[in-house]
């Protein structure tokens, strides 16, 4: 993530983003995952998912917050292995 980050700097409020192997490592939601000019994780050069490669839905805040998993069954954890490198 950019140490500082510009008042240029937009959020894109949807779609929910996420690292899965962040996630993994901690599950909580990270602002920069947001941030239009962010388009993968840098930590793990991967590109960010917005939705389960499951089932298709994308991702909800309370989901992300209060579940492990998705409505249809995937554990986020284990979305990592789709995550393309970039």
């Amino acid at each position: 993530m950019p140490p500082f980050l510009s008042k240029e700097q937009k959020i894109k409020l949807e779609p929910i983003r996420l690292c899965a192997s962040c996630y993994t490592d901690a599950p909580y939601r990270r602002l920069e995952w947001q941030f239009k000019a962010i388009a993968g994780c840098h930590r793990h050069q991967v590109r960010l998912l917005h939705k389960c490669p499951s089932c298709e839905r994308p991702f909800s805040i309370p989901e992300l917050i209060n579940e492990e998993k998705c409505k249809c069954g995937m554990y986020f954890w284990r979305l990592s292995r789709h995550q393309k490198r970039f």
